[in-house]
């Protein structure tokens, strides 16, 4: 979407704006107890830039919200779920799933129905103020969808990953290489205990060495 304007120069410029999420909410001004619904499918590219590598949004964003005028501002509670395709942490396999995420967002009004009271359980100072008849949503429905990432993306609980020895993925296909007597994760250990080893072997033959031109001079 873009829209004209006029510098303070007076020369004509556009403004872009992308994938905003909009609410108007003007009705629901004044109006304590009044909730109205919002249900709308955005394209995925409004959070794509924030996801990590492995993860692709591959559906339109679903979101459905309820805004609601609670006497002390306007809260917002809903859901967003996307399809996406995951790469798995352990093979790096790529695998469709579903990611689905709560949305709860509270905004004061800075109107007289703005009632605070100790008990409550958010900061008011805290709430953002609307300023306008509109809510943008498309942080809380980037930060959604980015909390509901999984910490560890598997394509399965026991994903036995790749063959450390050829890099295959060892759920799709037999490698054939050998199995390694050692666990990896000890790799970088043992080697450090052959080369303490081998500096302990050397000191030997030194010290045996030394004792034989000793005993040859006398």
């Amino acid at each position: 979407m873009k829209e004209l304007c006029l510098t303070p120069q007076g020369n004509l410029c556009i403004i872009y704006e992308v994938n905003r999420m909009r609410i108007k909410i003007g009705s629901l001004k004044g109006q304590p107890g009044a909730s109205l619904q919002w249900a709308k499918a955005l394209p995925g590219d409004v959070v794509e830039v924030d996801l990590p590598v492995d993860v692709e949004i591959v559906s339109p964003i679903a979101v459905d919200v309820i805004v609601s005028n609670t006497g002390k501002g306007l809260l917002v509670k809903g859901t967003v779920a996307c399809d996406v395709r995951f790469q798995c942490t352990r093979c790096l396999q790529e695998f469709p799933s579903k990611l689905a995420g709560d949305l709860e967002e509270f905004y004061g009004t800075g109107q007289e129905e703005d009632v605070f009271e100790e008990e409550d359980d958010f900061f008011p100072d805290e709430a953002p103020v609307l300023m306008g008849d509109e809510i943008d949503l498309t942080g809380p429905i980037r930060e959604a969808l980015l909390l509901a990432i999984p910490m560890k993306i598997l394509c399965s609980e026991d994903c036995p990953g790749l063959c450390p020895q050829c890099g295959k993925p060892l759920a799709t296909e037999a490698c054939g290489c050998e199995a390694l007597d050692t666990d990896l994760r000890f790799a970088p250990l043992l080697d450090l205990f052959k080369t303490q080893e081998k500096k302990q072997e050397r000191g030997k033959d030194d010290g045996s060495t030394k004792a034989e031109t000793l005993e040859g001079k006398n």
